[in-house]
């Protein structure tokens, strides 16, 4: 893993490259590539929505949890995304600063597989959690797929087992992506409540 801290105005984000090691990451990736005939639209995954009752992402995801239910403990991207609360990089994260000290006391988490294909993008939003990682995986060649933070204008580049852990409550968007290829995003949301 190799951590970086971004810091702009009054967002902080901290980018993770190599998340996942090549073990784990060629384990996650072919049950990426599996479960994408399980996939359901944006409407069906509890997408964010814009003022006219309309999803604001055009990609398609799967609720991982819902899916492999009373078995979440065979799946390599629940396995493999759960590190996040017990790697030394939790430690790190801390020492930086003290708000990453709720994905200890979490007692609430979600996971999403998204798969975005030629032109499908997330719409600027918000989500309901303390934090939001975001793992980025590529099926097959694309460019773009960019991640956006509107109100700060940053740009994280797409890049293959990038994570990107950040708040919840900062507008963020998935950038298009052009190409045959699928990005694909495990999405974990964070929560912690009191």
């Amino acid at each position: 893993m190799i951590l970086n801290i971004l810091k702009k105005d009054n967002l902080e984000l901290i980018q993770i490259d190599e998340f996942y090691t090549k073990s784990e990451l060629k384990k996650v990736n072919k049950e990426v590539k599996e479960l994408y005939k399980f996939r359901k639209s944006s409407e069906r995954t509890k997408s964010a929505i814009d003022d006219n009752n309309k999803a604001l992402k055009s990609g398609t995801g799967i609720d991982v949890y819902d899916l492999y239910g009373m078995q979440a403990n065979e799946s390599h991207i629940l396995r493999c995304s759960k590190k996040i609360f017990h790697h030394k990089c939790l430690e790190y994260l801390i020492s930086n600063n003290v708000n990453y000290r709720h994905i200890l006391h979490c007692n609430k988490d979600n996971l999403l597989l998204n798969y975005y294909t030629q032109t499908q993008e997330y719409k600027s939003h918000f989500d309901y959690s303390t934090f939001t990682i975001i793992v980025m995986l590529k099926i097959g060649n694309f460019t773009g797929g960019d991640l956006f933070f509107k109100d700060n204008d940053v740009q994280i580049d797409f890049k293959e087992n990038r994570a990107v852990i950040f708040p919840g409550c900062a507008y963020h968007e998935a950038k298009p992506i052009y190409g045959d290829g699928i990005r694909a995003t495990v999405a974990h949301f964070i929560n912690h409540k009191g």
